[in-house]
């Protein structure tokens, strides 16, 4: 539609007649106007109307009745069901209260006028308006008229909305005095039919009108052989002959088309929607088509036919001067006689139509040349695409390109790439390739505009004084744009704010008073006496303006800055009127009494219920809040009654619009629960207006939704309103959830850095902020002694980390190393404050969450300050709330939500809410081990498990008379309690196809049981009295942790840090005594005596492999596997000076044995005597297994029962041996292995330490 509209205004002709005719004004509409409407209601009885909903949604309905006793009208959807309500109140929930009357639709002769009416607007303003474009909603509701395929919201075929809009304007244009002229004169062509009988001479013509013409272009290489094709005409001759009339019988004939009377608008339309016959649906053709810049129309029409005809027949049959003279006095005679329209009339003349030309250069005559006004293009398939024009501009003499809104210039040198389609050799990652593409983007419609026009008759003048009756129309949209375009000018948006800001005023300081009465003038004259007064007016004036700029900048930021895309300085904005509510308090006064009166739909409801822009909802929460807090110091100077009237009704805005909002579409209220938040937390009298209105209770309502009580559901009933249009994604309630918190008087919660974010005099150096430094010195000051901390001292602060009262094997470690680093440099064993906070600093470079747990465990909170040692009862927390808001906080369904929604931000909220309350704290303290149980293993989850043990150890530690009840439950409760889930799941491990999960679970729960009986005694006392149900976990994690499934390894004795600690606490509760893990090798019947013996598990790695030690007479005889640059295997019996040298020629071999690499364990049989040390001698020994403190794992069996690993292997298959597999003899590769080994091992001594069980020389072989 917007494309072929585009080329019909750029016709200047088709233009001026379109805008010059005179229409009959559209018939004024039977329905009333709403001010009528509103005066008298019953008006509306009949009318339909279009009513906005919540969200700003709009339905069409009709009004069938209405009750004058209640006031309420009768509406019918369209959609369906019928409600009565108040038209201008709306329903909760539903309708808003807006509402527009539908004007009658148009039917007959004026649905027609009011085509050509909207057209006339739209080129009225495509032609006059300042706008970048127009929008034809109204000529898009009246081409409904036209009856088009589809509906005309849609997209339809551009030559079938062509026909059919000019059709129309045509039958309009012949109501109006000027009548169809315009149109006759741009686009009246005629087409002739012509029937040639052969053999007699007689012709046969009737004339057609035609606006535009079809072409076939299927198989066609340009538009000029598709018209010769189209005057071709068909030879009827056999059973298809037709009867003369003249000659009274059947001849065989030529029947064609040409070309009578060219318009001086020609439209052409390439057919490129055509049926495929094979599947029958409709296809694109995209071939390519040519067409001329310049187009001679001369040899398609019935002149140009026939002249032709007779150049070939005078080619043909040579005659005298004196027949063709005569031959052409006939031609121009049968030409007279056939200028006429309707039936056929019979002519002398016939000839054939071979030999047409198909070059139309070939005639070239002026009255028949064209040249290329526009191009509509579809980009696209048949079954959907898009339409835009290329057009030329007489003004400006230039091509452009109109793409619905957007129209920018355009070479015509690229007309062929872009609409002749056709295929087209495209490249990419460079020129190194290429293929042939089809193009989608191909030109529908030519326009064509004759070069030299036929001349308008004078009725046909336009009155170029004559004036568009929409021209004032068009007008008022330019002074309303031009104001909008000054209004939204971002240097305007400067100086105002300048303005503002007060920048250009001076300020009035009143002037002090002389003490000594003396003149304050140079010369000597004393002031009148009426200057104080005058200067306290010019005070008061100016107090004035400065409230009168402040309200001008809050008007301007809320209904112009806001609205606007770019939102320039908003920041800068709020800064400025922040400045001027914290100076005049009756600004504040006035900005709170519009959002609850005169500004409260535009402005309350508008930005913070309604609007979409997520930007302006935030700047007008921060605005209002940074008034707020400029208010509420005001009132705490000067306050007065009526300061709190105003925010009271301030508050029941905020209620009344939260009430009319359906709980289950909540798009845009984050920004409304944040400034709830703001306003409990800046201001206390709106905390306690807040909590007294039940806002507590209608927060919780929306954020349980579907989900909440009958109670709620009764007090507000939004909640059972049903959305308008499907669920909306749930949004983020944390703003929601801390504006509880802010509204019952809680700190919310908030995290600081541990580290500072920049340092200007060090900027490579990590700094600890300044909150961090401080609570870190307090922890100092709390466990120094004489002004540093010793090594005992260091334990008991890790112990105090690690929730342990004792010290492990870590605790040691760890509290020796930082005495090593950061120890004082005269008393090493000594670390001061310096080096305590360096330490922590260096912690937090490495993990800031680490650091996080250590102030957590040591009484910090997020915000790192101290939390009090005591909570106050749930009844402090809970005091001055209605049973309502008081019953939503406590049920378990809240509790449980919230604690699945955001456990981090509500933690302490539930804690605070159910300390002292028996029901209370059972419902907690069971959806804290339900939130914990069903959150997954892992890192990602574990800040939720950490808050959740936080309260849980919050709760199970204060004093109560139920406190036995609690424990109970986080133990042994069926469902939830730690010891039971953690025994279930280890029961039902083999049903899991991947049971992992099974043990980090159960390792999650020991933590948790652990922590838990750190922080009460009574845990602990209960632990200790029922220690059978849960002593299985010492035994279960002391195997469990040698597993991969908690990152240990079984084969090297291997476990984690941070498992071993845990085990070490855990046997430390059950009094089990720490004991390193050990595996025994018996080794037996050696030749050499020596050897034989118990081998022991060393805390070192060879291999990947445990190495196993025996001593003898100050001799230690080491087993232990080999890897060989090879990459084969062996296990050796030697004796190593060095085991750090394990490998190298420093050793002395006795036996070896070559293996897998899978043979971790060494195995039984196989083994071989070392030739070239002379003390072995045969018989090879025997290797088994002896003890083990592990039992059987993995195949291992204990005190030399039969296992199932590390039996002898046969070298000569399955193993990848060298040349030494079958022999004891060494060859020179050997010793060159050794001294490789060695070499190595002496490059990296430096970064092996005894007792290293993670690695060994070989791991880098």
């Amino acid at each position: 539609m917007n494309s072929f509209l585009q080329q019909l205004f750029m016709h200047p002709a088709m233009r001026r007649g379109l805008l010059s005719a005179k229409v009959s004004p559209r018939p004024t509409p039977p329905e009333p106007t709403k001010a009528e409407a509103e005066r008298n209601p019953q008006l509306l009885v009949g009318c339909r109307i279009a009513i906005e909903f919540l969200g700003g949604r709009v339905y069409e309905a009709n009004v069938v009745g209405y009750d004058p006793t209640s006031g309420k009208h009768t509406i019918r959807y369209d959609e369906g069901g019928e409600v009565s309500y108040v038209l201008a109140e709306g329903r909760q929930g539903h309708e808003n209260g807006r509402y527009a009357i539908l004007p009658t639709e148009l039917t007959g002769p004026e649905a027609t006028l009011e085509v050509l009416r909207q057209v006339q607007r739209t080129f009225c303003y495509l032609r006059d308006s300042e706008m970048r474009y127009f929008n034809p909603k109204a000529l898009v509701d009246s081409c409904k008229c036209l009856n088009l395929e589809f509906s005309v919201y849609q997209q339809n075929d551009a030559s079938e909305f062509c026909d059919k809009l000019l059709d129309r304007l045509e039958t309009g244009l012949k109501a109006t005095p000027q009548g169809t002229k315009c149109l006759q004169h741009a686009l009246g062509g005629k087409l002739i039919s012509q029937k040639l009988p052969k053999d007699c001479g007689h012709r046969y013509e009737r004339e057609e009108p035609f606006i535009r013409l079809e072409l076939q272009i299927r198989g066609k290489e340009s538009i000029e052989e598709s018209l010769s094709a189209f005057v071709e005409g068909e030879v009827m001759d056999g059973d298809n002959k037709v009867e003369c009339e003249l000659c009274g019988m059947k001849k065989a004939a030529v029947r064609r088309t040409c070309f009578g009377t060219l318009p001086n608008f020609l439209i052409l339309h390439l057919k490129r929607f055509d049926l495929d016959y094979t599947t029958f649906e409709t296809v694109k053709l995209n071939g390519r088509c040519s067409f001329p810049m310049k187009l001679n129309m001369k040899p398609f029409t019935k002149v140009g036919i026939e002249e032709s005809e007779m150049s070939t027949a005078s080619k043909a049959q040579p005659q005298s001067p004196d027949d063709n003279a005569a031959m052409d006095d006939d031609g121009a005679n049968d030409s007279v006689e056939n200028a006429t329209s309707g039936a056929a009339s019979p002519t002398k003349n016939r000839s054939s139509i071979d030999n047409i030309p198909t070059s139309p250069k070939s005639n070239s005559d002026p009255e028949y040349e064209y040249r290329l006004q526009g191009i509509l293009v579809h980009s696209g398939v048949a079954q959907g695409g898009h339409y835009y024009s290329f057009i030329y501009d007489h003004d400006s003499e230039k091509w452009f390109k109109f793409d619905d809104e957007d129209v920018t210039p355009f070479d015509p040198a690229n007309i062929e790439a872009e609409c002749f389609g056709g295929v087209q050799r495209r490249t990419w990652h460079g020129s190194s390739n290429s293929m042939e593409m089809e193009v989608f983007s191909n030109a529908l419609m030519l326009f064509y505009e004759k070069v030299v026009p036929i001349e308008a008759d004078s009725s046909m003048e336009v009155d170029e004084e004559a004036r568009c009756e929409y021209e004032s129309e068009v007008w008022k949209s330019n002074e309303v744009f031009l104001q909008n375009s000054y209004l939204f000018d971002i240097e305007f948006h400067e100086f105002l704010r300048e303005m503002v800001q007060s920048k250009y005023i001076k300020e009035q300081l009143p002037t002090p008073p002389n003490p000594t009465g003396s003149p304050t003038s140079m010369d000597g004259v004393s002031p009148p006496p009426a200057a104080s007064d005058a200067l306290v007016s010019a005070t008061s004036s100016d107090e004035d303006v400065h409230a009168t700029l402040a309200r001008i900048g809050v008007e301007f930021v809320l209904t112009v800055l806001l609205h606007s895309r770019e939102k320039h300085g908003v920041a800068r904005w709020i800064t400025v009127l922040a400045a001027k509510f914290a100076k005049h308090k009756h600004i504040c006064k006035w900005f709170f009494e519009a959002l609850s009166t005169t500004k409260r739909a535009q402005w309350l409801r508008g930005l913070v219920f309604e609007c979409p822009d997520s930007i302006a909802r935030q700047s007008f929460v921060h605005l209002v809040s940074r008034a707020l807090t400029a208010y509420e110091a005001h009132i705490k100077i000067d306050g007065h009654a009526a300061d709190l009237q105003v925010l009271q009704a301030f508050v029941a805005t905020l209620i009344e619009f939260l009430d009319a909002t359906s709980v289950m579409q909540q798009t845009h209220l984050e920004e409304c629960y944040m400034l709830i938040r703001n306003c409990a937390e800046i201001c206390p009298t709106l905390r306690k207006i807040l909590k007294d209105s039940d806002m507590i209770a209608r927060l919780v309502n929306f954020f349980l939704s579907d989900r909440s009580p009958q109670a709620l559901r009764e007090a507000f009933p939004s909640s059972a309103v049903p959305p308008l249009a499907g669920r909306f994604a749930s949004p983020d309630y944390q703003y929601l959830l801390e504006a509880i918190i802010s509204i019952l008087g809680l700190p919310r919660r908030t995290s600081e850095s541990v580290l500072a974010e920049g340092n200007a005099q060090y900027s490579h150096r990590a700094v600890l902020s300044q909150k961090a430094q401080e609570a870190l010195t307090e922890v100092f000051e709390q466990f120094q002694q004489q002004g540093s901390l010793g090594l005992e001292q260091l334990k008991a602060i890790l112990r105090t980390c690690s929730s342990t009262n004792s010290n492990t094997p870590l605790i040691d470690q760890k509290a020796a190393a930082i005495l090593t680093k950061y120890g004082n440099q005269d008393n090493p064993q000594a670390v001061e404050l310096d080096g305590f906070l360096m330490y922590y600093t260096d912690a937090a470079v490495t993990s800031s969450k680490n650091v996080l747990q250590d102030l957590r465990a040591l009484g910090f909170g997020e915000d790192l300050k101290r939390l009090p040692p005591m909570l106050p009862q749930s009844s402090t927390v809970l005091e001055g709330l209605s049973a309502l808001s008081r019953g939503s906080l406590l049920t378990d369904v809240f509790i449980e939500s919230a604690l699945e929604e955001d456990a981090e931000t509500v933690g302490d909220l539930l804690l605070r809410l159910s300390i002292g309350d028996r029901t209370t704290s059972a419902i907690l303290l069971r959806s804290l081990l339900h939130c914990m149980n069903s959150t997954e293993t892992g890192w990602k989850c574990q800040p939720v498990v950490d808050v959740c043990s936080q309260v849980a150890q919050k709760i199970l530690a204060h004093e109560c008379d139920f406190q036995q009840e609690l424990i109970e439950l986080a133990m042994v409760n069926p469902e939830v309690g730690l010891i039971s889930t953690a025994e279930n799941r280890e029961k039902i491990r083999q049903r899991y196809v991947n049971n992992s999960h099974v043990p980090q679970f159960i390792f999650r729960q020991i933590v948790l049981i652990l922590d838990l009986q750190v922080k009460s005694v009574k845990v602990k006392a209960w632990l200790m009295a029922h220690r059978s149900m849960w002593e299985w976990m010492y035994e279960w994690l002391r195997l469990e942790s040698l597993k991969p499934a908690l990152g240990g390894r079984t084969l090297v004795l291997f476990r984690e840090p941070a498992k071993l600690e845990t085990l070490c606490r855990l046997g430390e509760l059950l009094g089990i005594p720490y004991r390193e893990e050990e595996r025994c090798y018996i080794v037996e019947g050696a030749g050499y005596e020596d050897v034989n013996g118990i081998y022991r598990s060393a805390a070192q790695t060879h291999d990947n492999c445990l190495i196993y030690t025996c001593q003898k007479e100050d001799i230690d005889y080491t087993l232990f596997r080999c890897c060989m640059p090879s990459k084969t295997r062996r296990w050796y019996i030697s004796h190593s000076p060095n085991k750090s040298l394990l490998g190298t020629m420093t050793d002395e071999d006795f036996y070896f044995l070559q293996c897998h690499i899978d043979d971790e364990l060494p195995p039984e049989t196989g083994w071989k005597v070392w030739a070239k040390n002379e003390k072995t001698q045969p018989p090879a020994p025997t290797v088994r297994l002896y003890s083990s403190t592990i039992g059987n794992v993995n195949g291992v069996a204990i005190n030399g029962e039969e296992f199932g690993e590390g039996d002898a292997v046969d070298c000569g298959d399955g193993v990848d041996g060298d040349a030494d597999a079958d022999t004891v003899e060494y060859d020179d590769s050997e010793d060159e292995i050794r001294v490789s080994n060695e070499r190595f091992q002496a490059v990296h001594l430096d970064n092996q330490e005894d007792g290293d069980r993670s690695s060994g020389p070989d791991d880098f072989m």
